[in-house]
């Protein structure tokens, strides 16, 4: 009887060991997938070199990239970038295609529709771009002209809105990318060309073209989701933003140091220069803008003196001849 117990209990005492063992095993395996399990996360990108591109050989690249590839591989992401135009990356976003548009601004219409990080990943604004013969110097030039502007980007809608302010009657052609607003204005098919400065920069060299003195509407470039998406995912990117931009030498300072030129031709320079000298143009353009719009109203007020003045003009010229005529009557009537 004794034996039968100690048997039942060392029975007993194997089982629970087994049942240990299993668990753990269970737990060790569950903790294995989940480790080794990544998150994945589609990226709507278009060419926007260099802040964002596709490269000949099919390999995406430009800050947001390098930002974005530095947060995937600490948060253990599987970023699969989905390259197109601007126009189908907005729509992508819209219909759940993809998760994340890089390379976005505000708008009004497209919080409507879209969630918008908090972090400013960069300032740019948009350059008015023309042909070499072109003399024009002013957006007053540009009246009656034809101008190319990319299909839904934001210099494009705020430069038509600019023109629509001031009464300026211009025909504008929508196309895919930068890259054909610069062949059109390269090849004089159009008297002007749109894109933000940060591209006209990094691809007007040796083009047949002109860099205006004609800048406007500073903005602030962020990622966005579809409404009501996964608003964990901006808030991921936001965290790293905001501390990136402290740190002197993170991915995000590397990432824009990258995009201002090649590191052997940085050597010296500090590594917050970049960012402070692009707020600093930021904020020269939004100081831009604000002397632009006050110019083009001086302008708009004196063509409207101008105007005003010939009307008299024409009007006074008028009553002279009339009262010629009536003199010249009565004296015939006298005769």
């Amino acid at each position: 009887m004794r034996l039968f117990r100690e048997r039942g209990s060392m029975a007993w005492a194997c089982r629970i060991a087994m049942a240990a063992v299993t668990s753990l095993a269970m737990l060790a395996g569950t903790i294995s997938l989940a480790a080794g399990a990544e998150r994945a996360v589609r990226v709507g990108i278009f060419q926007n070199e260099p802040v964002v591109y596709m490269d000949q050989t099919g390999v995406p690249g430009g800050l947001y990239v390098d930002v974005l590839n530095a947060i995937a591989e600490r948060e253990g992401w599987a970023v699969e970038y989905v390259p197109g135009s601007w126009a189908e990356g907005l729509e992508r976003l819209r219909n759940g295609s993809i998760d994340l548009m890089t390379s976005i601004a505000y708008t009004k219409e497209r919080d409507q529709v879209f969630d918008y990080s908090s972090e400013n990943v960069l300032t740019m604004w948009g350059q008015v771009y023309l042909p070499r013969a072109s003399r024009a110097q002013s957006i007053l030039d540009l009246d009656k002209k034809r101008i190319a502007v990319l299909r839904g980007g934001i210099n494009g809608l705020k430069f038509i809105a600019l023109c629509q302010q001031f009464s300026i009657d211009c025909r504008i052609e929508t196309v895919d990318t930068y890259e054909e607003v610069f062949r059109l204005v390269s090849d004089g098919a159009v008297d002007a060309g749109v894109v933000n400065n940060v591209y006209g920069y990094a691809h007007e060299i040796g083009r047949p073209l002109n860099r205006s003195p004609i800048v406007f509407n500073p903005f602030s470039l962020l990622f966005a989701i579809s409404a009501g998406g996964d608003a964990g995912l901006i808030a991921t990117i936001d965290q790293y933003l905001q501390r990136w931009k402290l740190e002197s030498d993170s991915p995000y300072q590397k990432a824009l140091a990258a995009m201002a030129g090649s590191s052997g031709r940085m050597q010296g320079i500090p590594q917050w220069f970049f960012p402070v000298l692009l707020g600093g143009l930021g904020v020269i353009a939004l100081l831009g803008g604000w002397i632009l719009v006050f110019y083009l109203r001086i302008q708009v007020r004196k063509k409207t003196e101008h105007l005003r003045h010939e009307i008299e003009k024409k009007e006074q010229t008028e009553r002279r001849l009339s009262e010629s005529e009536v003199r010249y009557r009565l004296l015939v009537e006298q005769a």
